[in-house]
């Protein structure tokens, strides 16, 4: 048996603190060699790069950022591969996230490693941004992990017009407890790591201007690991869908027949929690250029939580695209479940783009969990802002990475809580996205809604913390200000209420964070950050009789390198 001594554990937390403390030095020590080479004025909104005949790292894209400029005429192919490393101390005064009656301070140091890769050519195109944090506390006030971020996307064209390849992977982090606090940011308290894999090859191929065929399969592979060595993490799953369709689209009449099958199932079970089986024939009528209408007819065959149910399938659908800048799309059905509706709505105006989406179905997984659809993070808001500003695809790349980098835009905005059961729910989410960018100012924000319950007509379903039915909602703002060329400011907010449904009613959590912070580019591939967070969080467990407050202050500090 190993014997652990006071010394022992002690070299252990000095080790914990050195390790991310040493790397921040010499990273320090690289940015001050790096810093004596000359600095090219970085390109802002209706600057000039350079003077003619001088190169300048990022002029290309920046004349797009929130002027009506034209693209320049050669565009700057983004580099495939951008390696990255950042190092941040964090200094917390309630590190673990224990009630304010057991607060506890520590340092915590990070160091991520990360990959951008981009690439876009006529056969294959590979998109994404994947790495490590590896976390450590000084005072061992939690578990010192090392976790996956990041997400990587890959497209490939098989055969020229009939058989192509989707392929990707997704690391993101959710709350171990949903009712407990968690902050996302270098921490591992109350934390689960989730990846997703993808595969989705499909056949598609239009044998006419009007008629065509589509055959897919996507299979997605979920697995869980808990920053907690004394936390069991949620089980993994597995989605797998097939689709069969072929279409004559509407002139002005059209006909799309579709047969489809989703199967879900748990890596510790053999028992398939749902299987959707459906048929259905959807004729279009197209009104002009702009609007269609649709209705839908068809069956439903489902199996889950010990029943079988057959249901009649049918609805209608409406697509309206009054202009290049605005499409709104309506489905709505009636199903084994009872109503399920898919809404889309996306306006694009000269400064702001505005992205509402509302969905109510049948699942057994959490509603983020599913394949890429159009994400609203902030790069994707700004990359549809500039889409006919600056149609050139690298131009624009480019132009997305400027405005990110200059004003230090977040990579996502708030999201609901992914909130792993092992039942079949019934969930309804909402979600509206918001980015309004100026000459030197950019404001985000996001308002969510999740509600899951357990499908209508379940016989048989777990009992505890694997049957989980719960109702959230909450959103972010965030006002990001370019101070001059090289340094920016940041004010965010987020809030999130999440509400358990069903035998946990009356146990909730509401939390807010609030973060201020400074960055400056010391150079193009050099960024300094600081800041101050604070977040405050009650918990009440109704069925365990207690409440409780949770606050923690931060002081934060980070440098970047990237290659």
């Amino acid at each position: 048996m190993a014997i652990t001594t006071h010394s022992d554990r002690g070299s252990r937390r000095v080790s914990a603190l050195c390790r991310p403390g040493a790397a921040f030095v010499l990273l320090a020590v690289a940015a001050a060699v790096r810093a004596q080479q000359p600095t090219p004025p970085l390109a802002m909104p209706g600057q000039s790069a350079a003077p003619a005949g001088t190169a300048a790292a990022g002029a290309a894209p920046a004349a797009a950022a929130s002027a009506p400029a034209a693209a320049p005429e050669v565009a700057r192919r983004p580099p495939f591969l951008q390696p990255g490393i950042s190092v941040s101390v964090v200094a917390s005064d309630n590190a673990a996230l224990a009630p304010d009656d057991a607060k506890r301070s520590d340092a915590i140091g990070q160091v991520t490693l990360d990959l951008r890769m981009r690439s876009r050519g006529p056969r294959l195109t590979i998109e994404g941004d994947v790495g490590a944090d590896f976390i450590g506390y000084a005072r061992d006030s939690a578990a010192d992990h090392v976790l996956p971020r990041g997400n990587l996307d890959l497209g490939a064209t098989l055969v020229e017009r009939a058989l192509f390849l989707e392929a990707g992977v997704e690391a993101a982090r959710t709350r171990a407890d949903p009712l407990l606090p968690f902050t996302g940011e270098a921490s591992t308290a109350n934390t689960v790591s989730s990846v997703t894999w993808r595969a989705s090859p499909y056949f598609e191929h239009d044998f006419t201007p009007n008629v065509s065929a589509l055959v897919r399969s996507d299979t997605l592979l979920t697995r869980n690991t808990s920053s907690d060595p004394d936390v069991a993490p949620p089980v993994g799953s597995t989605v797998q869908r097939e689709i069969v369709r072929v279409e004559r689209r509407p002139a002005p009449v059209g006909l799309a027949l579709e047969a489809s099958r989703e199967e879900t199932t748990y890596e510790d079970e053999t028992v398939t929690p749902l299987m959707i089986e459906s048929a259905r024939a959807t004729v279009s009528v197209g009104v002009d250029q702009e609007l269609l209408f649709g209705a839908v007819g068809g069956r439903d065959h489902a199996e889950y939580g010990g029943t079988t149910t057959d249901e009649t399938i049918y609805g209608g659908l409406m697509q309206w695209r009054p202009s290049p800048r605005t499409a709104f799309d309506v489905e709505v059905e009636h199903r084994f479940f009872g109503t399920g509706f898919n809404i889309h709505f996306r306006d694009r105006l000269p400064r702001s783009v505005i992205d509402l989406s509302l969905q109510r179905a049948a699942t057994a997984t959490p509603s983020s969990i599913g394949l890429p659809e159009a994400t609203t993070d902030p790069a994707a808001l700004l990359n549809t802002l500039l889409s006919t500003r600056v149609p050139d695809l690298n131009a624009r790349d480019a132009a997305v990475d400027e405005i990110s980098e200059s004003r230090s835009l977040p990579g996502s905005m708030a999201r609901p809580v992914d909130i792993f059961t092992q039942t079949p729910q019934l969930a309804t989410t909402g979600r509206l996205d918001l980015l309004l960018n100026g000459t030197r100012n950019t404001l985000l924000g996001s308002l969510f809604y999740v509600k899951a319950t357990v499908l209508p007509g379940t016989l048989v379903a777990p009992v505890g913390p694997e049957n989980f039915d719960s109702r959230q909602w909450g959103g972010s703002l965030g006002w990001y200000h370019r101070l001059s060329p090289q340094a920016a400011a940041a004010a965010e907010i987020t809030y999130a209420d999440v509400e358990a449904l069903g035998d946990r009613s009356g146990d909730t959590s509401r939390q807010w964070i609030a973060t201020l912070s400074l960055s400056r580019r010391v150079n193009p591939d050099m960024t300094l950050s600081c800041g101050l967070r604070h977040l405050s969080a009650r918990v009440t467990l109704a069925s365990a009789g207690t409440a409780f407050d949770v606050d923690e202050n931060q002081v934060f500090a980070g440098l970047r390198m990237q290659y």
